[in-house]
């Protein structure tokens, strides 16, 4: 059965929804659905429900909330990666990427070693948001992950990241590698997972320090060194993994 998204808080007695514009040309023009036809309908906050069309005068589309579905692709750990702020057509890459994964937060961080010429001031929150909606669509994930606005290294909430279970940064520099640290974990105790990935270019030596001054525990990926945009997919499609996303 086909998913669309659209923006929505279910409430009992209000089973009557309203498709936003975008989502609703898509339904009817593009898939020329009709009166009685039914779909999936999703409000990326974990609820989805099947739908049957009611309404398509003037243009629009109009559904009933039939039952709800329950949701099984849902993650049991949740990942949030902050991302060293690449060229804006790597980030459109990485956001697709990590959404298809199923990584719950994106955070994109400025380093000392961000591209001198990337104008942050440029930073496309909508278009960022369209593209991880489509990945939703794409691979049937029920929840998109949150795209935050650019912040710097150093600004980041320490009192937030402290509550993560596990918090990594991957350093070429490091010995110990991924393996060894998620091993030495239990891994039904691990809930919250957040990943510090560094730019082009890398991270100081001094940024690994911050990091791991808020308890971020520095971790190698191999004797390869990885384009930023690689590293994020990989060491998350590891970590979906290795937390039970089998």
């Amino acid at each position: 059965m086909r998913k669309f998204f659209t923006d929505f808080e279910f409430t009992e007695g209000n089973e009557i929804l309203s498709i936003d514009q975008q989502e609703a040309k898509h339904i009817l023009k593009v898939l020329r659905l009709k009166l009685g036809d039914r779909f999936i309908i999703s409000n990326f906050n974990d609820q989805s429900f099947e739908a049957e069309i009611v309404d398509t005068s003037s243009k629009i589309c109009k559904v009933k909330l039939l039952n709800r579905i329950d949701i099984t692709n849902k993650s049991r750990v949740n990942i949030t990666i902050f991302q060293g702020y690449p060229k804006f057509d790597k980030l459109e890459f990485i956001v697709q990427k990590l959404t298809e994964i199923g990584i719950q937060e994106i955070v994109p961080i400025v380093t000392n070693r961000v591209n001198a010429k990337i104008d942050i001031s440029k930073f496309k929150w909508d278009r960022l948001n369209k593209i991880s909606k489509e990945a939703c669509k794409q691979c049937g994930i029920s929840t998109i992950p949150t795209i935050k606005f650019p912040i710097k290294l150093i600004d980041v909430d320490q009192d937030e990241i402290k509550k993560f279970d596990l918090i990594l940064i991957p350093y070429e520099k490091e010995e110990f590698n991924l393996k060894e640290v998620i091993s030495s974990f239990d891994m039904d105790e691990i809930k919250n997972v957040c990943v510090f990935i560094g730019p082009e270019g890398g991270f100081e030596e001094c940024e690994v320090d911050f990091v791991r001054s808020l308890g971020g525990i520095s971790v190698g990926l191999g004797q390869n060194i990885l384009r930023t945009e690689t590293a994020t997919v990989f060491i998350s499609s590891i970590l979906k993994y290795e937390f039970g996303d089998r």
